[in-house]
């Protein structure tokens, strides 16, 4: 089954829908950058991109990241995730070893992104939504391996 290419979302703000990842496209005075940022709450009424803290760095669109990694990987549902497209990006199992990236992880409700966190001598991997880390991941997508691959073929550029 062909996985329709996703459209973006002009503007800043996916509204009041908060701990969703996104897939933005962030433009910078010198230059247009891709990343995944989740779209977070803090009560009583203050909605903002966690992780977007450059006051130059405005999000110019955005994709629900589930419907991108799906579009990129060629796999629909998390339970066929074995079954991706050739030419598509592929999942990976098993625990990431380069702990300098972040990853696109599929968790069981959701995607997520897993990153590396250094505390003194010791470390852990986090997700930035700070939830539990507690059920584990089925497969995973290198994070920048996943922004080149958007940056060629759902260019935001291409739908402005």
């Amino acid at each position: 089954m062909v996985i329709q290419k996703p459209d973006w979302i002009l503007g800043s703000t996916p509204g009041k829908a908060h701990s969703v990842h996104y897939l933005v496209a962030i433009q910078y005075p010198a230059g247009l950058v891709y990343d995944v940022l989740p779209w977070a709450f803090d009560p009583p009424d203050y909605y903002f991109w966690r992780g977007l803290e450059s006051a130059a760095a405005k999000v110019a669109g955005y994709i629900d990241l589930t419907r991108a990694i799906e579009w990129a990987t060629g796999v629909e549902c998390q339970q066929g995730i074995d079954s991706g497209a050739p030419d598509r990006l592929q999942w990976r199992s098993g625990e990431p070893e380069d702990k300098t990236i972040g990853y696109v992880v599929s968790l069981p409700s959701h995607y997520n992104i897993l990153s590396w966190e250094e505390d003194g001598g010791d470390g852990e991997w986090t997700f930035p939504t700070r939830e539990e880390h507690v059920t584990g991941y089925d497969r995973y997508v290198p994070l920048p391996e996943f922004l080149r691959f958007v940056a060629t073929r759902l260019s935001f550029e291409d739908a402005i």
